[in-house]
């Protein structure tokens, strides 16, 4: 696959998956932001090899499987998956206000509210700025909603 823009390349020229893209069943399609944003961080930081179609797949089965992530593709357990990905590197340090300001040892995933459609979405920040955004092409929910929530994670 090609990209469609810059903005789909990596620093090292990879292409970047979408929670939109085709290639993952619907369930992800539909509501994998956090899923994928946490897995975008697991990639950057650490070069884990999952942020590519397939294994971002089997990691999301596995995850279901193993009840670290439900049917509707809920976390219910972010530790456990930052542990499966990459063991003993990063530590959910929970829920923050909007306002948090992460350290230079945290990356944080940043959880937006669109009021018109009372829907949340996540994307993958740095400095408090997004960096990454699961749908292709950029979400109404982040360009006209308002961000409520962080999500922060120390990495060790």
């Amino acid at each position: 696959m090609l990209p469609d823009t810059e903005e789909q390349l990596t620093e090292n020229g990879r292409v970047l998956p979408y929670q939109n893209d085709p290639e993952f069943p619907e369930v992800v399609q539909e509501d994998g932001c956090y899923f994928m944003s946490i897995c975008f961080h697991l990639n950057r930081v650490f070069g884990t090899p999952v942020f590519d179609y397939q294994p971002l797949i089997d990691l999301f089965d596995a995850e279901q499987h193993s009840d670290d992530i439900l049917d509707d593709a809920t976390i219910k357990n972010p530790q456990q998956l930052c542990d499966d990905v990459a063991p003993g590197k990063v530590r959910f340090l929970g829920i923050y206000a909007a306002s948090y300001e992460a350290n230079p040892n945290q990356f944080e995933i940043q959880c937006w509210h669109r009021e018109t459609t009372n829907f949340n979405h996540f994307v993958a920040a740095l400095n408090g700025k997004v960096v990454y955004d699961p749908i292709r092409g950029g979400s109404l929910t982040v360009k006209e909603g308002q961000m409520i929530s962080k999500r922060i994670y120390l990495i060790q």
